[in-house]
Parts: C-alpha cells; structure tokens; sequence
C-alpha cells in the first residue's frame, strides 16, 4: 500500500494512495432507501477473537458537502462487525444525509445538517493537489457501541475472529464530498474488562487497517475561509477520515474549478 506525505497547514496529513484518480465502485444500495450508491472508501481490521456480548464502542463524526435538503444525494456510512471467516454482519449502525423523513435501514439514521455541531464551510488541511471542503458542516464527535452477538446466521455460535469496517459512500452520483471522522476504538471483554488493541486511536496512522479508497489521518479540520483550526481529534492527536472522493492531484485542484464555474461541481 502507498502512503504519500503530504506537508499541511499545521497538520500532517497520511493518505492511503496518490492523489487523484477514482474510487472503488459499490453499485448497491447499502442504506436501503432505493438510491444506489455509486463509489465510496472503507478501512477494515481484525479485532482478535470475540466471545458473544464483548463490546466495541467508537467515536465518529459524519461530514458533507451535500446540501441538507431532502433529495435523492443521501451520502451513506456504515460501521459493522463482520465474522472473519464466513463475511457475516454481526452487528452494523450507519447513517445518510437527510432530514427526519429519511426512509431506510433499521440500522441507519438520518443525520440532518441544517443545525450541525460544526458549522461549514470546513475542509482538510491543502494537500499536493488540493483540499476536501465540507460545505454543511460537521455532525460529531458522538459515541457508539456495538456488540458481538450470540450467534450468527442461522444459529452458528459466535465467538471467532471479529472484524470491523469503517464506510462512507456516495449516493446516486460521485460529485459533493462527505467524510466519515473515527477515533478511539475501545474493544471490552462480556465483563467489562477492556481488551488490548494496537493503534486504537490511530496515533500510529492507519498502521494495521486495510484500506481501499480515499483515508488518511489528520490533526485537524479548518474553517475554509480563515483556515483556523475548528475541529480535532476526539482523543490524543490524530483521527481517521475516509471520504467518499479523492483529494485532487496536483494540477487537479484548476479543473475542478472550471467545473464548478461550468455548474458541473455542485447541486446548490
């Protein structure tokens, strides 16, 4: 896997490939909702061996680009806990882009930007060839906990090797970005007692994850106008961010400009 370096405003910023080019394809509707989702970015990793009832607890923060508005550009993540050997889902939580009205999954929940807990417009530190900019702002940081359940299929014990998948994923096209932030993955036994994992708040990078997309670590988001510093890791120094499109390469940030003078780059 290729980590390129790229010098920021204040921040280091490791990313899992060259800038540019495209994302891998997903061409399914994960959410449920009856919009496919185009192309999208997920790092993945074992956790060790898991009896039923141990926990895993994370924090997450969702950002976008989209604009807020009910529409059919439900941008969609997803965490799950899946068995190692047989790809079951043991346990999943996601969310999309919408208002209150959104319609899907059980296991996704509507997170509406109109009132985010970071106003946009944010963006990454700049890069070799650019930035990504949130225009609507940043829900997060929240909490969640997942739990490895009893059994798996149809009644197969658990208590395998568990893995976790971090997702993020466009909606219905591949333009408006949208960000998936984690940190401090906590992994406890059924009593309680926590259980070691290494790189758990990614202060190491994404040493250790599988990553296919568009994932870096950084130190920080910026306010896109006065790039002051308005949002950082939940805990130490560095957290994970997956988005659903790539940082321009260089030379790239130009065209994207003309684009989005064509009209081509936004919805708004």
């Amino acid at each position: 896997m290729h980590h390129a370096l790229l010098i920021a405003l204040g921040a280091a910023v490791s990313t899992s490939a060259i800038a540019g080019g495209t994302l891998p394809p997903i061409g399914s509707d994960l959410d449920g909702n009856g919009t496919i989702e185009t192309e999208g970015s997920w790092i993945t990793r074992s956790l060790g061996f898991l009896s039923a009832g141990s926990t895993v607890t994370f924090s997450y923060a969702f950002m976008t680009d989209e604009d807020p508005d009910p529409d059919d550009y439900n941008d969609v993540f997803r965490v799950r806990l899946f068995d190692a050997d047989s790809g079951e889902t043991l346990a999943m939580f996601g969310g999309a882009v919408d208002d209150p009205s959104y319609n899907g999954d059980v296991e996704f929940e509507a997170f509406d930007f109109e009132n985010p807990d970071v106003d946009g417009s944010v963006r990454t530190p700049q890069g070799l060839g650019g930035s990504l900019v949130f225009d609507s702002g940043i829900i997060g940081w929240n909490e969640m906990t997942l739990t490895v359940p009893a059994a798996i299929g149809a009644g197969e014990p658990s208590g395998g090797e568990v893995m976790i998948e971090f997702l993020v994923a466009d909606s219905d096209d591949t333009a408006a970005e949208s960000a998936l932030a984690i940190d401090g993955l906590i992994v406890n036994s059924p009593t309680g007692a926590p259980i070691g994992l290494s790189n758990a708040g990614f202060e190491s990078g994404l040493a250790g994850w599988a990553i296919a997309g568009e994932a870096m670590t950084l130190a920080n988001l910026l306010d896109d106008d006065s790039l002051a510093e308005v949002f950082f890791a939940d805990e130490g120094s560095l957290f994970a961010l997956i988005a659903t499109n790539r940082i321009p390469a260089p030379g790239g940030a130009a065209l994207l400009a003309l684009a989005a003078l064509a009209g081509l780059r936004r919805r708004r």
